[in-house]
């Protein structure tokens, strides 16, 4: 994919774009040659010198720099961040989590349904509140059933 008329921002460019829109310095060295020839005396002064000069690029880090208009976009519609990973600036794109459900892990106690039937016949409302929605009432022991007499947590009377 050798272009010959590509200037060095060009190519640079490519790079970036080929990169993920940023790239350290040394991954512009070893990969610009896939869109344009190194020239001239000191190539990779050539390349650090337009990383530097052309708008099109802003520096990241040091050595580091990516395309001014992929930045722009990463800041304005908030779309993730760059961090470090074994010495490289790696940038990690924001997710989107719409979480529409979850496992829920609940321990219940057997017989408890049968239980709440059972009290809510035999007592119709609440002693203490006097409440009788049955949708706002739970059938609950005020003595651990365990310390009863009648060892059995199905029992009303407990």
């Amino acid at each position: 994919m050798h272009k010959e008329n590509l200037t060095y921002s060009e190519a640079i460019e490519m790079v970036m774009n080929e990169n993920g829109g940023f790239a350290p310095l040394k991954y512009i060295y070893e990969n610009i040659e896939k869109y344009r020839k190194k020239t001239g005396k000191t190539p990779d002064n050539t390349i650090q010198e337009r990383v530097q000069r052309d708008d099109r690029f802003t520096r990241i880090a040091l050595g580091v720099y990516g395309l001014t208009e992929f930045l722009e976009n990463i800041e304005e519609y908030d779309l993730g961040f760059f961090t470090v990973k074994k010495d490289n600036i790696v940038f990690k794109e924001k997710k989107e989590i719409k979480i529409t459900e979850k496992i829920v892990k609940q321990k219940i106690r057997i017989g408890q349904s049968r239980f709440r039937n059972d009290l809510l016949k035999s007592l119709k409302k609440c002693p203490i509140t006097q409440i009788d929605e049955k949708r706002l009432l739970i059938a609950s022991h005020i003595k651990p059933w365990i310390h009863s007499i009648i060892m059995s947590p199905d029992k009303t009377t407990n």
